[in-house]
Formats: structure tokens, sequence, C-alpha cells
């Protein structure tokens, strides 16, 4: 087989086995919606990406949330873990159409994250800017 035909089967490989991969997703994103809808399984299928910086003063938690409606946010401590919650809606005009593809999750979230132990900490201050969710967590004496 010349070099050539080789590495075009080796591309055309490559792209079936995304094709396959992105199928598989989507239906495993069909099936989490459909969870996410059931009362007795209705719990959160997805979390966003954090960032976590420590200063003298404080932890920083840097959230992911583009999308998401600052109202729709809830942030608590619990034990040693602090706890972000909400939904990320899916535009009203989009609720009735196939996706073909379907990176950005929707539906209710939530992400724990656990907390030094031992640490006394106190929510302070919290913005949402350029989707972006920034949390200070301030240590106590």
């Amino acid at each position: 087989m010349a070099t050539r035909d080789w590495e075009s089967w080796m591309w055309q490989q490559a792209q079936d086995l995304l094709s396959e991969a992105e199928r598989i997703r989507w239906s495993f994103m069909e099936s989490a919606a459909a969870a996410r809808t059931d009362p007795l399984y209705g719990h959160p299928s997805w979390g966003p990406p954090l960032n976590v910086i420590e200063t003298e003063e404080a932890f920083w938690v840097l959230a992911s949330l583009p999308g998401v409606d600052g109202e729709e946010i809830e942030i608590r401590l619990e034990a040693d873990f602090m706890v972000i919650s909400g939904c990320r809606a899916l535009p009203e005009g989009l609720k009735d159409g196939r996706p073909h593809v379907f990176e950005i999750p929707s539906g209710p979230f939530e992400r724990r994250l656990r907390l030094p132990q031992g640490a006394k900490l106190q929510i302070g201050e919290r913005t949402l800017a350029r989707g972006i969710l920034t949390i200070e967590l301030r240590k106590l004496a």
C-alpha cells in the first residue's frame, strides 16, 4: 500500500471513530435529558469546570457558567464541601429542534468542591461576569 493510501485510510478510520463517538455521546445526552425530567431520577447531570486559587485571606473559586442567569445559581457550604447548583435552560426556540452537535450541557447542574479538612470558611464576595462565577471563601480564624 502506498504511503498516501495508508494516510488516507488512517484519516478515514479516525473520522469514522469520531463520528461513532459523537453518536454514542448524543445517545448518552438524550438519556441524561430523560433522566433529568423523570421525578424519580431528576438529579443534576452536569457540573461546571472550576479553578481554585488560595491567597493569605481566602480561597477564590471560579466556575465557568456561560449562559446561566445569576438568579439561577445557589452557593452553600455543607460539612466539608462547597456546593454550587442551579440550572441552564435551553433557549425557548431550540427546545423542539434536533441537535446535530450538543456540547454545551443544559438543565440542572451541581458541582461539589471538597474543602480543606478543618478549614473554617465563610462565603464572601460573589460575582458573575462574562460567564465566570467568582466566589470568595474567606478564611476565618
